[in-house]
């Protein structure tokens, strides 16, 4: 990453063998500190993958238009850069939010219709809302403890803080795959879960199942726009305060929730979550990420939408969940 360097740029590609079919390339989008350098410590992911860092990095200006125009603009960026087809599109932190706008802008848009988000991969994403529409203090939540950092970085944070107080997560008319239910595939096991009902992989157990109430919809669309599947990678540990204080940090506003508080609004597009030893922000300290990663997208590419059976689902998951996890 560097001033004039490539943006998006190609991280790794997938090394293909005889007939070895090419799997979904996957686009990772910058966190909140506007570099990809995390990116480059996943380990070998299988598949070309390409990073976007913020390109306003080098010369610390502010986004004009918010997350929403710089949403607008990464999609050109991407469709320059000559990335076409289904792609899988994520982030880890800021990076999922603005994936969930692309996505809702290649929804509605067909300038750039030949690009197709196949699936979200959500990296310690947590569920957003906004503080200063709700009459919610920024001061109520303390400050994380975190090393120090280069003034370019610290100068990107600081815009995020402008930025995320008053910015709304973009609405969908309808959940994924319509309700159904569907077949997900991880360490070679295959769940089929009703609507509502989504594998969750703690770092000390195996597989389980969290049941959640479907969201109903406002009203009934005639061409409901759905947001693509989502994998959701979770920290599992709170971030120490600067000064501690009966709220934890921001980032760990949902933490205690394996969905990261995601079911209040969005209609159940998150459809697996896999947990990691870590607190947010040294999420990409350790060197042993690429294994969850990997099924996360292995996850995502195996999914799809099942006739309703008449048999209760989490009875049919009942089996494999009894079985040691693989992954």
């Amino acid at each position: 990453m560097h001033p004039q360097g490539q943006n998006p740029v190609k991280v790794q590609s997938q090394a293909l063998k005889g007939s070895h079919p090419a799997r979904t390339p996957l686009v990772l989008i910058h966190d909140g500190g506007g570099t990809t350098f995390g990116y480059w410590l996943l380990g070998h992911l299988q598949r070309d993958v390409w990073a976007l860092h913020n390109p306003h990095f080098w010369s610390g200006q502010p986004w004009e238009g918010g997350i929403d125009a710089m949403a607008r603009h990464y999609i050109g960026l991407i469709f320059d850069a000559g990335i076409r087809g289904p792609i899988l599109l994520g982030g880890w932190s800021l990076g999922g939010y603005l994936s969930i706008v692309m996505s809702r802008l290649l929804a509605e848009r067909h300038e750039h219709a030949d690009i197709t988000i196949s699936g979200l991969l959500l990296i310690d994403s947590p569920y957003h809302t906004p503080w200063a529409k709700n009459g919610e203090s920024m001061d109520r939540f303390p400050e994380p403890v975190l090393p120090s950092l280069p003034p370019l970085v610290k100068t990107s944070f600081k815009h995020c803080d402008k930025m995320l107080p008053s910015w709304v997560l973009p609405t969908w008319d309808g959940p994924f795959c319509g309700g159904q239910e569907s077949r997900i595939t991880a360490g070679g096991r295959t769940f089929q879960v009703k609507c509502g009902m989504i594998p969750h992989k703690p770092t000390d157990s195996d597989w389980v199942i969290v049941n959640r109430q479907r969201c109903p919809l406002h009203h009934e669309p005639a061409e409901p726009s759905s947001p693509p599947p989502a994998i959701l990678v979770r920290c599992n540990q709170y971030e120490n305060p600067v000064n501690p204080s009966e709220h934890p940090c921001r980032v760990d506003k949902y933490r205690g929730d394996p969905l990261l508080g995601w079911e209040q609004s969005y209609h159940r597009f998150i459809k697996a979550v896999i947990d990691v030893d870590s607190g947010h922000y040294g999420l990409f300290n350790a060197y042993n990420r690429e294994q969850v990663v990997n099924t996360a997208l292995d996850m995502l590419e195996s999914l799809e939408a099942v006739e309703s059976s008449s048999t209760g689902s989490m009875k049919d998951c009942e089996p494999s969940l009894s079985q040691p996890a693989v992954i």
